[in-house]
């Protein structure tokens, strides 16, 4: 049998099977009440002893064992009695739950299904295999069970709730909140309920009735991390920043290694305006987490407001580098550092970049021009706008820039390399060449101006050397180009051997 792993259960579902296996599917047979579940067990284990034909002595160990963790022996003690009686319609379901709780999902949904086939009016073994789905992530499939299962017992509160946890999981927050609305009518004590419940509230931005159900739960006895951080949160988007804070800085003493505590408590203390002490926050998400690109975005914002606009920027650059897709927003935020400091030059390189890494050249056109109008003495700047040009298809005006970067600069390597492109674009193949020579005497590992080079050579009917470049290009290149392959077949069809 196949122990199949679907990820750490959240807590919620724990709860869930918690109160699922202690409430609502009671054993057949009255527990020991005065002895616990070791001593019952071996007490059971004496009474199969005495008669190993004992299908109810087995059923009532398997159901001791289930009650400390003990799953592979409580499997084992079900199937046994399913040896000495096989239509025993509780072990089969319980053993399916067993084996869910262990792992083994396939011969849960097995015995749930077997379990249905002998006794088609068992809500508890729909729900139960809902549950199962639910648990491997497999939602959509659970809901007709928990539909089911409340067909069959209209006032099943759990069956709402295991039915309002799939659809939170689906993203479906109205269905969700409804669910738990309902198990609370049967359960009104359920503390998970009207945590989950304040959790889709808060989802449809209904804060105030989050913090009402976030209230409850607490006072049932939830003390999770997350119930301080959600309440926190809840109380800082209606704005009541005293009862936020209070409940964010008690999540961070309850962990003080949260990047995502600090993080959150720093949300806070900017929606206040208390821009220092978000500043002192989201430096600490960064340290204890330094790829938490919200911390970085927050922090600019917040070194913004103080008028910080050069570490702003720089953690504007921060979140690009982390994770590209914020790039838009980030171009939106070097436009408001501009609006207020509008000589400033890292704010507008920075943004010239970002158009430039989404392929914007036309906006990073002018933004690279203010550069170079800011630093005429910069090799750096031409040659990036150079660039630009290029890619514009402006060969003459990249040219012209990449000269300028090449007088500032007699050792730009790639200034060369890419005006020898232009000028190859434009025919003008001496220049070309010229250019690529520079660029390899400079740098003899410059593998594409090799290539280059060679193009250009055979444009020039120059065989010997476009064959000779295309082999060092080979040799330097080796096995990483995919197109080796045909460019050996171009040093043949110039009459000239391969030699890498």
């Amino acid at each position: 049998m196949e122990r199949k792993s679907y990820g750490e259960l959240s807590v919620f579902f724990l709860s869930v099977i918690l109160l699922t296996c202690l409430i609502l599917v009671p054993s057949q047979h009255v527990a020991y009440a005065e002895e616990d579940s070791q001593q019952a067990i071996e007490r059971l284990t004496k009474t199969i002893e005495q008669n190993p034909q004992d299908a109810e002595a087995y059923y009532q160990r398997a159901e001791e064992y289930f009650l400390i963790d003990k799953y592979e022996e409580a499997i084992h003690d079900y199937s046994k009695v399913l040896e000495l009686n096989p239509k025993h319609v509780a072990a089969y379901n319980n053993r399916g739950f067993a084996y869910a709780q262990a792992g083994y999902y396939d011969e849960a949904f097995a015995d749930y299904k077997q379990t249905i086939a002998l006794d088609p009016a068992n809500a508890v073994a729909y729900r139960r295999y809902g549950l199962a789905l639910n648990q491997r992530g497999q939602h959509e499939e659970a809901l007709p069970l928990f539909d089911k299962a409340l067909e069959l017992d209209p006032e099943d509160g759990v069956s709402y709730f295991e039915r309002g946890n799939a659809y939170f999981l689906l993203n479906k927050y109205e269905e969700s909140s409804a669910d738990y609305t309902k198990s609370l009518e049967f359960l009104p004590e359920h503390p998970n309920a009207w945590y989950y419940r304040g959790m889709s509230y808060f989802k449809l931005d209904k804060y105030e009735e989050a913090i009402r159900d976030y209230t409850q739960a607490q006072a049932l006895g939830i003390e999770a991390q997350d119930l301080y951080s959600e309440r926190g949160l809840a109380y800082q988007r209606t704005q009541q920043y005293d009862q936020a804070l209070q409940y964010l800085s008690t999540v961070i003493a309850m962990q003080p290694d949260s990047s995502r505590a600090y993080t959150d408590r720093g949300f806070t203390y900017y929606d206040a305006k208390r821009y220092e002490e978000a500043i002192q926050d989201f430096g600490k998400a960064i340290e204890l987490e330094p790829k938490n690109a919200t911390a970085f975005y927050f922090r600019g914002h917040s070194y913004r407001a103080v008028g910080q606009y050069k570490e702003a920027v720089d953690d504007y650059r921060a979140v690009e580098k982390l994770d590209p897709r914020w790039t838009e927003r980030i171009i939106e935020e070097y436009s408001k550092v501009i609006e207020l400091d509008p000589q400033n030059i890292r704010a507008i390189f920075s943004r010239a970049e970002s158009y430039n890494s989404l392929k914007r050249y036309e906006e990073a056109l002018p933004d690279y021009t203010k550069v170079v109008e800011f630093a005429p003495n910069n090799a750096n700047a031409y040659y990036l706008r150079g660039m630009c040009q290029r890619r514009l298809k402006h060969y003459q005006e990249a040219i012209q820039d990449f000269s300028k970067a090449i007088e500032l600069d007699a050792q730009h390597t790639d200034a060369y390399k890419n005006r020898g492109d232009c000028y190859t674009i434009l025919k003008q193949h001496a220049e070309a060449i010229e250019d690529y020579t520079t660029a390899i005497t400079l740098d003899p590992e410059l593998i594409y101006a090799y290539y280059n080079r060679a193009l250009t050579y055979e444009q020039l009917q120059q065989n010997e050397q476009a064959a000779n470049d295309y082999n060092i290009y080979l040799k330097l290149r080796g096995d990483k180009d995919k197109d080796a392959g045909k460019i050996s077949q171009k040093i043949r069809d110039l009459g000239f051997t391969p030699e890498f």
